[in-house]
């Protein structure tokens, strides 16, 4: 139980963060304009951002084995995304950058901790 509440908490933490930065895309969007391909490229940045700072403070809360906590935000991240994803659109029909998206919530948790 000690090792899952930190997890959650980061989870919570990274989802927050989320939402943050996709509310400052979708007015930037509203104000400017900008297209839906640009959208696309910052989401996944969101998603590496997100990812980094969950990494790095569950590398920091576990002092060992930091990349594998890293990354273990990074695919738990990524689950919900996708549960979410399935639930919301029934299926994952609509995610053109599926792999991108893999990439980035990985790698950015694994960032994370090893920079923690």
């Amino acid at each position: 139980m000690n090792k899952i509440l930190p997890i959650l908490k980061v989870l919570l933490l990274e989802f927050i963060v989320s939402m943050i930065l996709l509310l400052v895309i979708a007015f930037v969007m509203y104000k400017s304009g900008m297209g839906q391909g640009t959208a696309r490229i910052l989401i996944l940045g969101v998603y590496l951002i997100s990812t980094f700072l969950g990494g790095m403070i569950i590398g920091k809360a576990q002092k060992s084995r930091r990349l594998i906590w890293g990354a273990t935000a990074g695919i738990l991240y990524l689950l919900v995304l996708l549960i979410v994803s399935v639930i919301v659109d029934s299926g994952l029909t609509g995610e053109n950058n599926i792999i991108l998206s893999v990439v980035c919530c990985i790698l950015g948790g694994c960032l994370g901790g090893m920079s923690s």
